[in-house]
């Protein structure tokens, strides 16, 4: 097999002339031994003949595409690299929960007046799909206008963070784990830690705040994917008993549904040969990754060939769609143990979601912490009426980015940093109250 392009994942591999040969060799020998078969079976039944045709032929075509298939998955393997050699200079690679970690980090000028004694760090978590490359436009000012270290990893199943075959690192346990971890580095420990997580990110900050040496003196959510229901009035009355009588019909219900979920994932991990085969038709593709900017952004002029080979760069490392895939997996199975089995249950029963943050949550405002949400207005992933909820539960700031989409860090850099280093400067001044709810819009 050749390649026009060893890194255009659009030039798909090409067949060679030998290789032609032996799937087509390959598809007529099959055909041939089924139809042998058949004519065996034939002798004794006469109504065979129209299905060993059939058959044979069937099987004559998938045995050669199959050995296309095997030729094509064995040149898309060898051409797919370590994580260290697709890095550029200044990334660093640390070992934490048994992956090799991708981070960066930046560090203000000692002369900086705002430079930091207390040696405060900003850890930035990217989103689904992205990499640290997401905070390429904002590592630098933000350290040089808070004065404090600014670091950014690669989580796992993303980036360039090594793949592991167990599918235990790829869940957002595993990912909260691996921030603690990070955070708890000898060289670069710090008790006055901020994090902030654009969407799947501020669900794993979120879920890491357990995982850090001491409570984060600060959280940032960039258009954070915790979906927050709205509180429901209690029923009364005649609904009120309705929804008792009906309560074991919606146990079971709720039951089928979380076991359907959990035996689709099973199944899916059954093939998921042919699956990890369709992520690399679908994902390596320069269109999807232009679309879901497209979809992520309000200023269309910055989807340039640039920015899409540097969220594509990913899909060059050894093993990205085995743990992308897991990844997905784990997000879609949802349970783990009979105890997990059990809550999703009980918590679709009473009108919930398979998913619930509450716990998370509440721990938040037991722990006082002070929250920033910032959000597209025009954001058409993570509504943001969702934002709006989730602020008026935790009784924290949002603020909201007029004429921007999903990726306020990357389409208004600039007053996304003001807007942190507003935030920063007000943490621990007795004007302060993490409590206090304020809507601020650009």
């Amino acid at each position: 097999m050749s390649y026009v392009d060893p890194f255009d994942a659009d030039r798909w591999p090409r067949l060679t002339v030998t290789e032609k040969f032996i799937s087509g060799l390959t598809g007529l020998a099959t055909w041939f031994a089924v139809r042998l078969y058949g004519n065996a079976l034939a002798s004794r039944r006469t109504d065979t003949a129209a299905a060993t045709n059939l058959g044979a032929g069937s099987a004559g075509i998938g045995a050669s595409l199959l050995s296309s298939w095997i030729f094509f998955n064995i040149e898309y393997t060898k051409r797919l690299n370590k994580p260290e050699s697709l890095a550029d200079p200044d990334s660093n690679f640390s070992r934490f929960c048994n992956l090799n970690v991708r981070w960066k980090e930046r560090n203000p000028e000692p002369s900086s007046p705002n430079a930091s004694v207390t040696r405060r760090r900003i850890i930035l978590l990217h989103g689904f799909g992205a990499s640290l490359f997401t905070f390429r436009n904002v590592m630098d000012e933000l350290a040089r206008k808070t004065g404090s270290n600014v670091e950014a990893l690669d989580l796992p199943a993303f980036g360039l963070t090594s793949r592991s075959w167990s599918n235990h690192h790829y869940s957002l346990r595993s990912m909260a784990e691996v921030v603690g971890q990070f955070a708890r580095m000898p060289a670069r420990q710090a008790n006055d830690i901020c994090l902030v997580g654009h969407s799947l990110g501020g669900l794993v900050a979120l879920q890491s705040v357990a995982q850090l040496p001491c409570a984060p003196r600060a959280l940032i959510l960039v258009s954070p994917a915790i979906y927050f229901r709205e509180t429901k009035q209690r029923a009364r009355g005649i609904r009120r008993c309705l929804q008792t009588v009906l309560l074991p019909l919606r146990y079971a219900l709720a039951t089928v549904q979380v076991s359907f979920r959990f035996l689709t994932a099973q199944i899916s991990r059954g093939i998921s040969p042919v699956l990890r085969g369709l992520v690399r038709l679908v994902v390596s593709q320069e269109r999807l990754w232009r679309y879901g900017l497209r979809l992520a952004v309000e200023d269309r002029t910055l989807i340039r060939p640039d920015v899409i080979e540097g969220y594509r760069l990913p899909d060059r490392v050894r093993g990205w769609d085995r743990a992308l895939l897991a990844f997905v997996l784990n997000r879609y199975q949802g349970v783990f143990s009979i105890k997990e089995f059990a809550q999703q249950v009980h918590r679709i029963a009473h009108g919930g979601t398979a998913e619930d943050y509450t716990d998370l949550l509440q721990n938040l405002r037991k722990l006082s912490i002070p929250v920033l949400i910032i959000h597209g207005r025009d954001d058409r992933i993570v509504p943001l009426r969702n934002s709006q909820l989730l602020a008026q539960y935790l009784g924290c700031e949002l603020c909201i980015f007029d004429h921007c989409g999903h990726l306020p860090h990357e389409e208004m850099a600039d007053r996304f940093i003001d807007c942190v280093e507003r935030f920063i400067a007000q943490i621990g001044t007795p004007s302060h109250s993490p409590r206090r709810a304020a809507v601020e819009a650009f």
